[in-house]
């Protein structure tokens, strides 16, 4: 019975070795544009840019190698938003950071992963005008320390590779979040905002794409639906923001 056990655990964890196995994590590497968005999403995203005359272009992400099984992520923006004061638009890069750390794998194009994010925190500077939680220089972390407080978000995030064209390498990324948890560090606690939306048992889709932007139209958004296959379910096309 014992010896039975003993086989038992070590099947497992070699059939899970050799899972993570299958998965290339360097096929994540790079700059990766969003492309689309969950709908119900978008629209929240659109009602408050409306609502605080805000604006949000150039959304994107980087990814690259940070350890066995973990990839470094750093989201970016360029933030926008009314400066009553100025009567003038201010703008701002914002990013993000966080790890990525793979947690199962049936495929080299498709796996499971476990997500830690850590949003800016704000140093005295602009005054945003309306958004009272902006009050910024916005000062991230890096790939050598990419959670500086802590995990202020957490969450489930599977991923599908695919590619457009009969190119070697893939230049379209499904992510699908899940689980989503806000943490507990001061900064977060500190936030109205983000402790009353301390977790979600929603779902959200992002299309990322490698393409340049200056190219990317409607045309490469439906090809990189059709090659995801049934993966993408309820993703609205999202235009280059990067000239806006």
């Amino acid at each position: 019975m014992k010896f039975n056990s003993i086989f038992a655990v070590t099947s497992m964890f070699v059939a899970g070795a050799l899972a993570k196995d299958n998965f290339e994590l360097s096929n994540l590497n790079g700059t990766w544009n969003l492309g689309g968005l969950t709908s119900s999403v978008l629209s929240a995203v659109n009602g408050l840019i409306d609502t605080y005359k805000l604006s949000i272009n150039c959304p994107q992400i980087f990814i690259t190698g940070y350890e066995n099984d973990t990839v470094y992520i750093q989201p970016s923006f360029r933030f926008g938003w009314f400066n009553n004061n100025t009567q003038t638009t201010t703008t701002t890069n914002i990013t993000l950071s966080g790890l990525l750390s793979l947690d199962n794998s049936s495929s080299e194009t498709e796996g499971d992963f476990k997500a830690e994010l850590s949003i800016p925190t704000a140093a005295a500077g602009q005054e945003a005008s309306q958004v009272h939680m902006l009050n910024a220089a916005f000062i991230g972390g890096s790939h050598d320390n990419p959670l500086p407080h802590g995990a202020d978000f957490s969450g489930d995030i599977s991923v599908k590779l695919a590619s457009t064209s009969d190119k070697d390498s893939y230049d379209a990324l499904l992510l699908t979040l899940s689980n989503l948890k806000t943490g507990s560090s001061e900064f977060v606690m500190a936030s109205p905002l983000l402790k009353r939306s301390s977790s979600s048992d929603d779902e959200y889709q992002l299309l990322l794409i490698k393409n340049d932007m200056n190219s990317y139209n409607e045309s490469d958004f439906n090809d990189a639906i059709s090659a995801l296959d049934e993966k993408s379910n309820n993703i609205t096309y999202l235009g280059n923001t990067c000239s806006a």
